[in-house]
């Protein structure tokens, strides 16, 4: 437990001496998950179901893809890996999307 507390505090310690190197607009109004990867950063709205590819350097919107819910469903969070934006749902489902937009597939992330 000790260890895990100090690995905590280190971690914590080391991002506060960070610094911002720059800002940008967010692509939308209730951004609920943001990653990076392939060049961009992929941001996903909560609220209008849309992913976001926006280039880092510039903020410029790239592209956008509406992320289709089912029964109600509602974005939560992305991640990217390996081409492939995740985007976790609130039904423990994960949406795949290859850097175009198009839907890949989908996984079960409950236990």
């Amino acid at each position: 437990m000790k260890r895990v507390l100090l690995a905590v505090l280190l971690s914590l310690s080391v991002a506060s001496a960070q610094t911002v190197l720059g800002t940008i607009d967010a692509p939308d109004t209730n951004i609920s998950g943001l990653a990076y990867g392939g060049g961009s950063l992929w941001a996903v709205d909560g609220v209008t179901n849309y992913l976001h590819s926006v280039d880092p350097a510039t903020g410029s919107v790239l592209g956008s893809w509406y992320v289709t819910p089912v029964a109600g469903e509602t974005p939560t969070g992305c991640a990217f890996g390996n081409g492939t934006v995740y985007v976790g749902m609130t039904n423990d489902y994960v949406n795949m999307y290859n850097t175009s937009g198009e839907y890949q597939g989908q996984f079960t992330v409950a236990c």
